[in-house]
């Protein structure tokens, strides 16, 4: 899909600012040069819509096929892969949105609809922003950012579904090589390697299941 990119204002030090709305990405340099193309390292997924209603969806899980070495996930609506972003009502929800859902419901965030002021959309709020809360927000529909009155993280999820708290039960699990875990988001159940534990013991540390997982999506940031 072509970038359709927007002159959306200045930053504070006075360099201009263009948004892509296609990719829902910046699209000006450094200096405040337009650019031909946006600057979204994902604009393929954008080609790969697949459109659900609400009610139309049973199941939404995200799995991450061994933790303990990568953190490649997939996508599976309804038992089936998304391929690229997930089209929902008036949203384009990003596989980095389940991320950044899956991080705060497992750090027992309260996540809330933060609202854009400027063009109507619910916002998503990801990687430390999602655990973190926070009151100027970044829209990346309109490239605006928008201010809540109070400090919040925001989740498009819950324009569509109820969301349950995550739930663990009390067991450790040793894991060696490999560590498959999904996250059920309709259920609130985390998975490691098919069980329910809240925590994990590798080598000779023992770790809980919320700090050994959000490390491992966190790193190297």
């Amino acid at each position: 899909m072509a970038c359709e990119i927007k002159y959306v204002g200045k930053y504070r030090n006075g360099k201009e600012k263009y948004w892509c709305l296609t990719h829902k990405e910046k699209a000006s340099d450094k200096n405040g040069t337009k650019l031909k193309e946006c600057l979204s390292p994902n604009k393929s997924l954008f080609d790969k819509k697949s459109r659900f209603e609400s009610s139309e969806v049973q199941s939404i899980k995200i799995i991450f096929p061994n933790l303990l070495k990568s953190k490649s996930f997939q996508i599976l609506m309804n038992g089936k892969e998304v391929p690229g972003v997930f089209s929902i009502g008036d949203s384009l929800i990003e596989p980095q949105n389940f991320i950044g859902l899956f991080l705060a419901k497992l750090n027992g965030i309260k996540l809330e609809k933060a609202i854009c002021s400027h063009c109507g959309h619910l916002h998503n709020d990801n990687s430390l922003f999602a655990i973190t809360p926070h009151r100027k927000h970044l829209c990346h529909y309109c490239g605006h950012e928008f201010f809540c009155k109070e400090a919040n993280v925001g989740s498009e999820f819950l324009g569509y579904f109820v969301i349950p708290e995550i739930q663990l039960k009390k067991a450790t699990l040793e894991i060696k090589e490999t560590a498959c875990v999904t996250y059920d988001i309709l259920s609130g159940k985390v998975l490691v390697d098919d069980m329910e534990v809240d925590s994990v013991l590798i080598g000779k540390e023992k770790l809980e299941i919320q700090k050994w997982i959000s490390q491992a999506i966190l790193s190297n940031l």
